[in-house]
């Protein structure tokens, strides 16, 4: 609730208790501890980061009860107060969150000025040149702004509680030194809202924001408006619980997506996170807050990497709120910190600031006494490691590489460790990737990663590995071949797959030859012609080469000569293959070839011995010479 108009929630909200939630934890700490009196302030208001430091408005306190701005390194050392808002007519009071553009802070304040309705200021970081720019004055005029400002260009863009042409709130810019200061809406209650309490959005020339109150259904409006002013309209009209109420603080952008939060409303009336398209469509209630969660947020959401951050004013264990992330679809939602005493803070309030894994925010009671008397505190939480690439799910061939990498954008990465099937750690494996050189079935299972800081560790999601086997296929053909009988022959296939292959060779399709059992067939002296194929199996399949046709041509093996001296006649006796073409030739004169005659033809059914005769020599004086061949 803000502190202007609501304080009084603050200390009846700190005695509501809480159902124990599973905390995700980072590493807490409290920077600085306002005293609640004197000169450093009280009642811390968001924070702004800026080359390394903080600065940040607190709404009461300093030397004259008004409220200051201070400056802190994020290591919490160097504390200064840069300005004590003293509450005089040339001064404002109780200041806003703060905007900042080069080496100038500019903001509001909701009270002071020469008509105590608030001013506008700039100063430089450097603690140096601290002037107000513009007056709030009576309406039409904005007046009393709970709003820090935007910048784009040379203007400055914000909202006020009150004033306008109707006493409603309005929207107005001015030039960043103070000129031409124009009311771009003021507000009329119905139907287009009243009392606009966050800060604007802007998206290219399209200004965005939320009013706490009015609309159709008097709970407040989500609105859009051109930066010249035009265009106006009511993209979401927040009703009555168990729906959306009542948003007090402003919109963040996630793509096209609008996202904020609601002080009540959802299913326990303790406050909602709500998405919303920009053109005004698609509105939906992501998470709505239970009695044992926060209560009552009440701070712009920061959006990072499909994860919403934000804090609760209220409630959590330990009843004095909380800092949680929620994903931007609604799941995950995650209590990060319960403020529960005076040393952390309670009551977290006012913008939130991510970066490098660590929020930067404010608590708006507590300090270093055992009480919640405190002025304040402003705090660091070391995130768990965000993941913002998951590893994938792998389909893989038994045999290949594979590996799984996981993404994180925190720096402070102190360790990774991979598991198996979701318990079985993986010795050695301690880096972003994981690497398998060849994987085969074993390997096949769910794999996830715990990558941890300081802050806590942050667990992936399951990267399922499936190993596949395909079955074989043959990438080389046998070659076919014609050979001389008793030649050496050598028949070579390939093929891929798997897992193991296995191999064999057949003979004529389906008749295994004895020992063949490799990618090559070799014969040293081969003489059976017929069909050769190598057949490869692995675990879920087979594959078979085509056939590699061997012809063996024939050639006659001579056994014996015989002359038979009586008839004067040649006696041959040879061997050869079934199916041989045999012929014996004779002639009487090498010096012409057309000499030789066949003398005999024989085709031999079986392999075996054929006898012939050559009785055409009797008693001849000339010589004759014989040769066999095949064909």
């Amino acid at each position: 609730m803000k502190n202007k108009r609501a304080g009084f929630f603050t200390g009846f909200l700190a005695c509501l208790l809480a159902a124990a939630l599973t905390s995700h934890a980072g590493v807490f700490t409290n920077l600085y501890s306002f005293s609640g009196s004197g000169g450093d302030g009280a009642s811390p208001n968001g924070l702004l980061l800026n080359n390394g430091l903080l600065y940040g408005a607190a709404q009461q306190g300093g030397s004259s009860g008004n409220g200051i701005l201070y400056r802190l390194g994020t290591n919490g050392a160097g504390f200064a107060t840069i300005h004590n808002f003293d509450g005089t007519p040339t001064d404002g009071s109780s200041p806003n969150e703060l905007a900042q553009a080069g080496d100038m802070i500019y903001g509001t304040t909701f009270g002071g000025g020469t008509n105590g309705n608030g001013v506008i200021f700039k100063m430089n970081t450097n603690g140096s040149g601290y002037s107000v720019l513009y007056h709030f004055m009576s309406s039409p005029d904005p007046q009393f702004s709970e709003a820090g400002l935007i910048i784009k260009d040379a203007t400055l863009y914000g909202t006020s509680y009150a004033g306008g042409s109707n006493g409603m709130g309005a929207v107005f810019k001015i030039d960043t030194n103070g000129a031409n200061l124009v009311v771009l809406h003021s507000f009329t209650n119905n139907p287009d809202g009243a009392h606009p309490q966050g800060r604007l959005l802007l998206n290219g020339t399209t200004l965005y924001g939320t009013t706490a109150d009015g609309g159709s259904n008097g709970f407040g409006t989500a609105f859009k408006l051109s930066t010249n002013g035009t265009g106006y309209s009511v993209i979401y009209h927040f009703s009555n619980s168990p729906a959306a109420m009542t948003p007090q603080v402003g919109l963040s952008l996630a793509g096209n997506t609008l996202y904020g939060v609601t002080i009540f409303g959802g299913i326990s009336n303790s406050g909602t996170v709500f998405q919303l398209g920009t053109n005004g469509t698609g509105f939906a209630i992501i998470h709505s807050f239970t009695n044992n969660e926060g209560y009552l947020p009440e701070s712009a959401l920061v959006a990072n990497n499909n994860l919403l951050y934000g804090t609760t004013l209220s409630r959590g264990t330990g009843g004095r709120g909380i800092i949680f992330q929620v994903g931007t679809n609604g799941a995950g939602f995650a209590v990060l910190k319960n403020f529960t005493n005076a040393l952390s803070g309670g009551n977290p309030e006012g913008q939130i600031n991510l970066n490098g894994g660590f929020i930067y925010g404010v608590a708006n009671v507590g300090g270093p006494s055992n009480t919640l008397g405190g002025g304040g505190t402003v705090y660091q939480l070391l995130l768990a490691p965000l993941i913002t690439a998951q590893p994938q799910s792998l389909i893989v061939t038994n045999g290949d590489p594979a590996s799984f990498t996981v993404g994180v954008t925190d720096e402070s990465i102190v360790s990774y460790q991979w598991y198996f099937n979701t318990n079985t750690l993986l010795a050695g494996q301690t880096g972003a990737t994981i690497n398998f050189g060849s994987v085969s079935n074993g390997n096949a299972g769910a794999y996830t990663v715990v990558v941890s800081t300081d802050g806590g560790s942050s667990t992936s999601g399951p990267a399922v590995l499936t190993v596949v086997t395909p079955p074989p296929t043959i990438t080389l053909q046998p070659l076919s071949a014609t050979i001389t009988n008793g030649s050496s022959i050598t028949f070579t296939s390939a093929a891929a797959g798997g897992g193991a292959l296995f191999y064999q060779w057949l003979y004529q399709t389906n008749l295994p030859i004895t020992g063949a059992t490799g990618t090559s067939l070799a014969f040293a002296t081969a003489n059976q012609p017929g069909a050769y194929s190598m057949k490869v199996t692995n675990s879920v399949g087979a594959a078979t080469s085509t056939p590699a046709i061997l012809t063996v041509v024939g050639r006659p093996l001579l056994l014996s000569s015989t002359f038979d001296r009586v008839s004067g006649s040649f006696a041959f006796s040879y061997v050869n293959l079934a199916g041989s073409t045999n012929r014996l030739w004779a002639t009487t004169n090498l010096i012409i070839p057309a000499a030789w005659r066949a003398i005999a033809t024989n085709i031999m059914v079986t392999n075996g011995i054929w006898q012939v005769t050559d009785t055409n020599t009797a008693r001849t004086n000339n010589l004759r010479l014989y040769r066999f061949s095949s064909p």
